[in-house]
């Protein structure tokens, strides 16, 4: 199952140091390496260890067999309480690597802002009752969704033909001015900070327009997803106190 995340390794993970685990196994990532790969030269039993990605795996003691089942997908450093949950934060950890990590940051959020939300205003304005494509008898919060939402179908159709990182550039250039825009027209606070909390957090929900439209781009395209709710709904838990 693991295979594939896996860099070429000189020897069996089962006959591997420590230090051949931490410069050859891909997921297995420490940001203490240096001290990991001293301990190791000097043949200590128990080695401290402080992943870099502990959404996934944890952080503490652990033995020479230890490290070779987290190379393996599995062990004590892995998340989860159960083979089908470690698989969980495996796959969770690899597509981290792949995917964008808009997806990951917005996910909790993405619900906020409509699927498919097209709004076309009329070809002129030459009428003030034109502009009427906006319902101004809603909820601020609402007139909101439904402008964010606007956009999110045009950045979807971009991914099709686009890199990710020039849709993602063009979001940021435009931010600016729609930020502003809906500020000075009272619909949302500009100076807000980016912690996600309500759309008419303009520092932030603006953000989530690419994010939504990076996932349906994802689903349209069948592109496998790791199950990221179970991922970021337990992650801040440890053994022993894992959420059933």
């Amino acid at each position: 199952m693991f295979k594939k995340l896996l860099k070429k390794v000189p020897k069996s993970i089962d006959k591997m140091s420590v230090t051949e685990i931490i410069n050859n196994i891909a997921h297995c990532n420490a940001m203490n390496s240096k001290s990991i790969i001293e301990a190791d030269a000097k043949r200590e039993e128990n080695i401290w260890l402080n992943p870099h990605n502990q959404n996934c795996f944890e952080s503490g003691w652990y033995t020479v067999e230890d490290f070779r089942d987290w190379a393996n997908g599995i062990g004590k450093i892995v998340k989860g309480d159960t083979p089908e949950h470690q698989a969980k934060f495996m796959e969770y950890n690899k597509a981290e690597k792949e995917l964008d990590s808009y997806l990951f940051m917005y996910f909790n959020y993405l619900w906020m802002l409509k699927d498919d939300g097209r709004m076309n205003a009329y070809g002129t304005l030459m009428y003030k009752s034109d502009a009427h494509f906006i319902d101004k008898s809603k909820d601020d919060m609402y007139i909101v969704q439904d402008i964010l939402s606007s956009f999110v179908p045009e950045f979807q159709e971009d991914f099709k033909y686009r890199k990710c990182t020039d849709i993602r550039d063009e979001h940021r250039s435009m931010g600016w001015g729609i930020k502003k825009t809906l500020s000075l027209l009272g619909y949302t606070k500009i100076g807000a900070c980016n912690t996600p909390t309500e759309l008419t957090n303009i520092g932030w929900s603006w953000d989530l327009v690419y994010a939504k439209a990076y996932y349906l781009h994802c689903i349209e395209t069948g592109i496998n997803l790791p199950d990221i709710k179970f991922v970021q709904d337990n992650y801040y838990t440890t053994k022993g106190e894992f959420k059933k």
